[in-house]
């Protein structure tokens, strides 16, 4: 097993890398999800603005 590490350790990196960086942006996507960031235009014309999670008021102690 650690033979095949040795021989393929540039392709291992470069999936480590690449899933590090998904990581990340799946975790900024998260954050952005709460804090109502999910639109990245204004919500006055769109037809889904009653259900978007921009538009909803949150009460101070609610976590979700």
């Amino acid at each position: 097993m650690i033979d095949w590490i040795i021989r393929n350790i540039v392709s291992v990196l470069i999936v480590m890398v690449i899933a590090f960086f998904a990581v990340l942006a799946v975790i900024r996507l998260v954050k952005d999800h709460k804090k109502g960031k999910t639109c990245s235009c204004g919500c006055e014309n769109c037809v889904y603005s009653s259900g978007c999670n921009g538009s909803r008021k949150r009460s101070p102690g609610k976590t979700n």
